[in-house]
C-alpha cells in the first residue's frame, strides 16, 4: 500500500499505482 496523502506528484502517482494494483 502506498501512502500518497503527503505530496502532490507522489499522490498522483500513488493513485495511478493503486488503480493498477487494484
Amino acid at each position: 500500500m502506498f501512502h500518497g496523502l503527503s505530496g502532490g506528484t507522489f499522490n498522483k502517482d500513488s493513485l495511478m499505482l493503486n488503480r493498477r494494483v487494484n
